[in-house]
């Protein structure tokens, strides 16, 4: 059977009933994600940091889905190594972590020959952890497996089982109300890192399939800044930390490394960092959804590694206090890349004279490109807990990412950006 690659059975009036239901309650957008390694690459980072990775499917979910949906480290439940058996041992413990909708991949390492699991052991044990999460009154959604390649091309009973297991997803899992998605029949060999994990193509790929039934559950997209009102500790405490969101004038600076020309947005720097070799044409467009965008022809050829081109601003840390939740939120919108590791929303904060970062969507290794797109779609940082006492910096970045001697093409547009408080 070759499943619909968005929901198993083209059971969309299902997917609904259940959005209806959900309905009843506010659902909690910030949701879980269980599995093993593939799912694990979604975040790094070392705290304070968090990094959503782009190579991981669980940090594609806030832009695929619109924004209705947020993820981070904090609710991906997912292990390197794990069996279906190590799973459902710690089910448990990843619904009391919370989340009201979960999306979950698991099996594949049940077929590895080291643990050789039976099919009929495979399916109870992910039967019954789907069960526990619906009697915990979750919304329950399951990636129905996905295809391995080169040397974790699986062969014999073990293919069998896999594909077993797969079917099994899509004929039966579906029955217990839990909602399956079907990304296999889109991954090629291309799409993988070493034919196991996902590279930024396949997480991609997994997460717009993934997203489908969030985008029926939750409702209401993130909503980007359309206006430019100054955050204000007594009259304005919903207003923006950094100035401009809306891209507008032409008297912004431009600074680093790499060949830089053009127009940037007022209050808006431009920075190349290990950009030599690299060039940027800075010019700006109408944004159907207010403003203008800032926008980026990319050329040229970096010649070193850890290449970057930064659009940035400096949130002012008189506007903070210690314990508040900041994030950046925007549009970005490219088409025509090559040579680009990653397109992420960042903020970068220096506390106690050391950088951490929280990433939206990071690119892996250098040399690995993502999709040359077209997209458009918003972007959402993890959370930062500000600490005035020791953060001595922070920055509002949307950054573009090379690769180390690979000539880097395509266009990327800004827009609808800002840094403001979590109230």
């Amino acid at each position: 059977m070759i499943g619909n690659p968005l929901f198993a059975s083209q059971r969309g009036d299902f997917v609904r009933s259940i959005a209806r239901t959900a309905g009843m309650k506010p659902l909690d957008r910030y949701i879980a994600l269980t599995g093993d390694s593939r799912t694990a690459n979604s975040f790094g980072g070392t705290a304070p940091s968090i990094t959503g990775e782009n190579y991981g499917h669980g940090a594609h979910y806030c832009s695929q889905s619109g924004g209705r949906v947020r993820t981070d480290k904090g609710r991906c439940n997912a292990t390197p190594g794990h069996t279906t058996k190590d799973w459902l041992d710690n089910m448990a413990t990843y619904i009391a972590n919370g989340g009201d909708a979960f999306m979950n991949l698991i099996s594949v390492n049940d077929r590895l020959a080291s643990n050789n699991f039976s099919l009929t052991r495979s399916k109870r044990n992910v039967e019954t952890g789907l069960r526990m999460q619906l009697d915990a009154g979750k919304i329950s959604c399951a990636i129905a497996e996905l295809p391995t390649f080169g040397d974790y091309a699986l062969s014999g009973q073990q293919l069998i089982n896999h594909l077993a297991m797969r079917e099994w997803y899509l004929t039966h899992v579906p029955d217990m109300g839990v909602i399956v998605v079907d990304p296999w029949p889109l991954m090629t060999a291309a799409d993988y890192v070493e034919g196991l994990h996902p590279a930024q193509p396949g997480a991609l790929k997994i997460a717009k399939c993934g997203a489908a039934p969030l985008i029926e559950l939750f409702g209401v997209p993130l909503s980007l800044p359309t206006y430019d009102e100054p955050y204000d500790a007594t009259n304005s405490k919903a207003g923006w930390l950094t100035a401009n969101p809306l891209m507008l004038g032409t008297s912004g600076t431009k600074s680093g490394t790499g060949t830089i020309v053009g127009e940037v947005a007022t209050g808006w720097n431009v920075a190349g960092s290990s950009f030599a070799g690299g060039t940027a044409r800075c010019f700006k467009e109408a944004n159907p959804d207010g403003g203008e965008y800032q926008c980026f022809e990319l050329g040229g050829t970096p010649t070193s590694a850890g290449s970057t081109l930064a659009l940035e601003q400096v949130i002012p840390l008189a506007s903070l206090a210690t314990g508040n939740i900041l994030r950046g939120l925007g549009k970005t919108v490219y088409f025509g890349l090559s040579g680009v590791g990653g397109v992420s929303l960042d903020l970068r904060f220096v506390r106690s004279g050391t950088a951490y970062f929280v990433k939206s969507l990071d690119r892996y290794n250098e040399g690995w490109q993502m999709s040359p797109g077209p997209e458009t779609v918003p972007q959402e940082t993890p959370y930062l807990t500000a600490n005035v006492s020791t953060d001595t910096e922070i920055k509002l970045r949307c950054v573009i990412y090379g690769c180390q001697g690979v000539p880097i093409r395509g266009i990327v547009k800004v827009g609808n950006f800002a840094g403001g408080k979590v109230l």
